[in-house]
Order: C-alpha cells, then sequence, then structure tokens
C-alpha cells in the first residue's frame, strides 16, 4: 500500500510474487528459501546441508539405506534441501529418490481423504520404494500429509518408512503419530532478518543476499522411533480423547482417567512420547 519502508516476511514462490515485489520497489528479506532466486530479497534461511546431515545421520543410526525426499516443486527451498540430501547421502555411497509435489499440503486430515485424492507420482512412490524407506519431508506439513499417505496405503510408521519433517512445530508434536522434526534457529533467523533490512535501510550494501544458519537438532519422535507397544497405544488412545472433547471443559484428569493410568504416570509417559506436556 505504499506505506512500507522495508518489508520483514515469509512468503513462498507463488505466481507474481517477483513482479509485486518490483512494482513496490520496497528493501524486502524473507524469514525462508522459498524466494532465494529472486533477486529483489535478501533470504535468511536454515543451512541446508546442517539438515541434510542431522537427517542423513539420523536414519543411518536406524540402520535404514533406502532413502527418499519429498516437497513442493515450485520452492526454491525445495531444490536446495534435495541438493543437500543428493551430496549428502553420496558422501556414504547412497543414492536419493524425490518427489516433487504439486499440492501445497496444510497439514490437516482436510488435505487427503482417501488415495484417490494424491499425486499418483507420490503413491508411486511410497508403493514401489524399497522398504524400509527413511523419508525427509520439506517441512512438516508435508511430513504429515506423507504419513496419511502411509496409512492409506495400509504401511507402517515407522517399520515400513520412517518420517522426518523440518520446523519441528506444534503441528509435528500433536500429529498421530508425532512427527521426528528438525528444528531451526528461529529465534536466531528472526534477528539476522531485522538486522539485515535495518542495515538496508541505513543505506549499507549487503555483501552476501543468502545467509545460512545452522539448524539446532533433530526431534526424534514415533514417526522414526518405535515406542513400547503400551506406551504408544496409551498416548495414542489420549490424543484421540483431546480432539474428540477439547471443547468439553476437560482437564488432565479427565483424560488420565480415560487411558485408566495414575495421573502422575500418565503425564510423564504422555511427555517423554509427544515432547511437551499434556497441559
Amino acid at each position: 500500500m505504499g506505506k512500507a519502508d522495508g518489508l520483514l516476511m515469509n512468503l513462498g514462490r507463488h505466481p507474481g510474487v517477483g513482479d509485486w515485489l518490483r512494482r513496490g520497489d520496497v528493501l524486502a528479506v524473507n524469514t525462508g528459501g522459498d524466494l532465494a532466486s529472486e533477486p529483489r530479497v535478501v533470504s535468511v534461511l536454515t543451512n541446508p546441508r546442517s539438515v541434510a546431515s542431522l537427517a542423513v545421520r539420523h536414519f543411518l543410526d536406524l540402520a535404514r539405506q533406502q532413502f527418499a525426499f519429498v516437497g513442493d516443486r515450485r520452492a526454491d527451498a525445495t531444490k536446495l534441501l534435495q541438493q543437500a540430501m543428493v551430496e549428502e547421502l553420496a558422501s556414504h555411497g547412497l543414492r536419493l529418490q524425490t518427489y516433487g509435489a504439486e499440492a501445497v499440503y496444510s497439514g490437516t486430515l482436510e488435505d487427503i481423504g482417501s488415495l484417490e485424492e494424491v499425486e499418483p507420482g507420490l503413491v508411486r512412490l511410497l508403493q514401489e520404494a524399497r522398504k524400509p524407506l527413511a523419508l525427509l519431508a520439506q517441512t512438516d506439513r508435508y511430513a504429515a500429509a506423507i504419513c496419511r499417505v502411509v496409512e492409506l496405503l495400509g504401511l507402517a510408521i515407522p517399520e515400513d518408512v520412517a518420517v522426518v519433517g523440518v520446523h519441528d512445530t506444534k503441528m509435528a508434536r500433536l500429529f498421530t503419530p508425532p512427527i521426528s522434526s528438525i528444528r531451526p534457529a528461529h529465534q536466531l533467523i528472526g534477528y539476522q532478518a531485522a538486522r539485515l533490512l535495518h542495515r538496508q535501510l541505513h543505506g549499507e550494501r549487503l555483501a552476501r543476499r543468502i545467509v545460512l544458519l545452522p539448524a539446532l537438532e533433530l526431534v526424534e519422535r514415533e514417526s522414526t522411533i518405535q515406542r513400547p507397544r503400551a506406551e504408544q497405544t496409551d498416548v495414542k488412545w489420549s490424543l484421540d480423547y483431546i480432539r474428540e472433547h477439547v471443547t468439553d471443559g476437560i482437564g488432565i484428569k479427565h483424560v488420565a482417567d480415560h487411558v485408566h493410568i495414575p495421573r502422575g504416570t500418565f503425564q510423564a509417559e504422555f511427555a517423554a512420547a509427544v515432547g511437551h506436556t499434556v497441559g
């Protein structure tokens, strides 16, 4: 609207974004990799090689030898992370199968109701890949969609397909099964983006248009680590109960009573499996 001197944003690669930025003639810093090829934008993002390194190390620790990657085919971030995975696996003498999705997934159950709604190429990848398969998804949203497709195909997570997402969002922690995810340095990315925009607003020409920051860690959850069956069932029952009754005024005691476990034991099991407290 012509009222901004500079713009901090997190925009994906959508039609017209580049033209919109050029028309506005506004200094912009994007906190992600989807516009890394856009010359008008400075991008601050997680180093794709650090993500690939954490994912491959985790999968190799699980003795996986078959690898796949799924992301948004339009996004620059997909190309960067896919290439990083190819290079990281090549250093171990391993190869990567890839799929660029047309769909933009939200990570909710509304994304996929049946296999007929899934892109045939994605179905073929998951059906035909040798098992057990280790799969890195571009984001937690794509990881959730992959888990849904795996379930519809009658395959087991993580026995047949182990899935890792990126961003360590609340979605990854609350999904069934909870999704292993790589945690970026979110606060540092935001700080560096604001700092770079501030420098540009003061007339400084930046030496680098892309700033890479290493990922912090891979948080292990049930999409890659098989929990003891009793604990897995209790936590799944509790998550299902919460989803069904979240607007009914329930508390922790109601959930613990539903799964027939003492409250203290239940809270400890839940936190260990999901990554945060039941509260």
